[in-house]
């Protein structure tokens, strides 16, 4: 049998349309149940976007629930759950750095004579380092007693005193400055090992 095109044609686009509605007659029918905040019950297949901010059930067509989609969150919530994030992100990078803290404390020392060890030597050359500044000082200050002594005699003698001496006079008072803030700060650095040792004492005596 021979066929024209218009037949070819309006035979292809009635079995389409003839499987469209079979689709349709088996897709599943989809509804929204809500509750606005007057307490008002709704039932639709579309949500207005006005009504987004309120919990959805997603209803089948026997008006099943099986799903829910939750309501959008105010600009409050939102900041709390950043806030919620931020703080377990802190929690967590703490309880890393404890964890890591540990594993040191376990792996350097065997047993507590270890941490006394340890801080008695540290202790040991903070305290040369403080003595040999010291002494450093004592030489420095008899050296610009000397250079001022020398600047003195010109006074004396009626003239200025030249400049290159003035100069070796400020370096040597620059240098004792500078050795008496290296005592302050060495001294500072044996408390913090005081400190330090403390802290990893008692850590070391809970972990055991």
């Amino acid at each position: 049998m021979k066929y024209t095109v218009n037949t070819v044609f309006s035979i292809v686009l009635t079995a389409a349309l003839l499987g469209s509605n079979m689709v349709d007659s088996h897709a599943e029918k989809i509804m929204y149940r809500w509750v606005d905040e007057n307490g008002k019950v709704f039932y639709s297949d579309q949500v207005p976007p006005s009504e987004s901010k309120q919990e959805r059930a997603i209803l089948n067509r026997q008006g099943r629930k099986i799903d829910t989609l939750e309501r959008a969150k105010t600009q409050e919530e939102f900041a709390e759950a950043k806030r919620q994030a931020i703080l377990a992100e802190e929690r967590r990078k703490r309880d890393a750095a404890l964890a890591a803290y540990d594993r040191m404390l376990r792996k350097t020392y065997h047993e507590e004579e270890d941490l006394f060890h340890r801080r008695d030597s540290n202790l040991q050359t903070i305290d040369n380092l403080i003595q040999i500044a010291q002494s450093t000082i004592e030489s420095q200050t008899s050296e610009l007693q000397k250079l001022q002594n020398r600047a003195a005699d010109f006074e004396r003698n009626g003239r200025f005193a030249p400049n290159y001496l003035l100069q070796k006079i400020n370096a040597t008072d620059e240098k004792i400055r500078y050795s008496r803030q290296y005592i302050i700060d060495r001294k500072k650095e044996r408390q913090q090992v005081l400190q330090k040792f403390d802290h990893d004492l008692k850590r070391y005596r809970e972990l055991r």
